[in-house]
């Protein structure tokens, strides 16, 4: 049995799967997020456990929310975008 994680948004939850593979005697170990935000399945693969939880937090907001714009969006993009809101003047602390 596969090891599972959940990352919980909000009353969503996205599971988080431990996938392992055998090559030449080498053992690869990645991690697949199920994305059915768009109604059609995607299966997203990160290859460490920090990234798989980003990305599946990333698709629990994007149910929340409804904005599937966001899963495109690069992480560098993200953090632009969040100092920029940071040092607008009337802006409130994120």
């Amino acid at each position: 049995m596969a090891e599972k994680y959940q990352v919980h948004y909000r009353g969503v939850s996205v599971n988080v799967r431990k996938l392992t593979a055998v090559k030449n005697k080498v053992k690869y170990t990645s991690y697949e997020i199920l994305d059915y935000s768009t109604g059609r399945r995607v299966r997203h693969q990160r290859p460490t456990l920090k990234a798989a939880k980003s990305k599946a937090r990333e698709v629990a907001v994007c149910l929340v929310t409804g904005r599937r714009d966001v899963l495109g969006w690069d992480e560098r993009l993200r953090a632009d975008s969040r100092s920029m809101v940071r040092n607008l003047p009337w802006a409130c602390p994120i």
